[in-house]
Formats: C-alpha cells, structure tokens, sequence
C-alpha cells in the first residue's frame, strides 16, 4: 500500500495501481540559426578564484606541500580556514613570493 503511494506521488501509478511509463524529455536541441560566436557581454573573461587550495598553492607556486605547511604553520604565509578546509588567498600567495 505505501509502494503504492509513493508510486503515484512520482507520478508512475494511476489510481487504479497500475503502472504506466513517463515519456523521456528529449534535450534541447541548439538553434541552428543561432549565432556561433558570443556577444561582447557574453565574451567577458572568467572571474579568477580569490583563495585556493594548498595543495593547488603548493602545485601553482612549485613548491612543496610540506614546506609550504610549514610556512603556513610558522605564520609567515597568510590562510583562511573554512571549516576544516584551509585556503590560501591569491594576494597573501603572490605576496609570500614576492610577486608584488
């Protein structure tokens, strides 16, 4: 009896219990008329990630993993922590390089 209802809450039973079949949705098709280029609004580049992982930091700046903890841990390199992620702002990165 509860199949039964749950059933006819998706939408797959009638009242009667039976079970029917729900027609697939077909993806959108692309517009063959539509324009292959973007507009001008459309063209702006991507926003760059204002923090990163350390293990991203570690990849992006060729240093390692474990020197970059411990510059982390020594405090000489800037991290904010979200729960129990840890994620090094791009300036405070940059910055501990010396590419400022």
């Amino acid at each position: 009896m509860v199949a039964n209802n749950v059933m006819e809450l998706l939408g797959r039973t009638s009242k009667d219990g039976k079970h029917r079949r729900t027609k697939r949705q077909q993806p959108e098709r692309m517009d063959p008329s539509a324009p292959l280029m973007r507009t001008k609004a459309e063209s702006t580049a991507p926003l760059s990630p204002l923090t990163i992982g350390v293990q991203q930091a570690a990849t992006t700046s060729g240093l390692s993993l474990r020197y970059l903890r411990a510059q982390i841990k020594s405090g000489k390199l800037r991290t904010i922590r979200c729960g129990r992620r840890v994620l090094v702002p791009v300036g405070a990165l940059k910055e501990f390089l010396g590419l400022n």
